[in-house]
């Protein structure tokens, strides 16, 4: 298996900037978000909707975070989810 940072991907390929992104991925979140600031931080990308598994992360990295992560790429309008499991879902605009 071939893993590629998503911005790098994108370029190659000529992809379009999406409008939405959907983050589910584990535990990874902040590393997937780190390698799309590019493309989260274009004003195209108006949402991303992601799930935080805070059991998950990596040592050292919080859920507050990939929060903060993703308000520095320009989402102002971050509603957290919490749910019985302790993840929580995001949705930021």
């Amino acid at each position: 298996m071939e893993i590629a940072q998503g911005d790098e991907l994108a370029a190659a390929e000529k992809l379009p900037t999406p409008r939405v992104v959907k983050i589910d991925v584990e535990g990874y979140e902040h590393a997937v978000i780190q390698g799309l600031r590019h493309t989260l931080s274009d004003p195209v990308c108006e949402m991303i909707c992601c799930e935080i598994h805070p059991s998950m992360l990596p040592a050292g990295v919080t859920p507050d975070a990939v929060l903060d992560l993703v308000e520095r790429l320009g989402f102002k309008q971050i509603q957290q989810f919490p749910r019985w499991d302790k993840t929580s879902h995001i949705i930021a605009c």
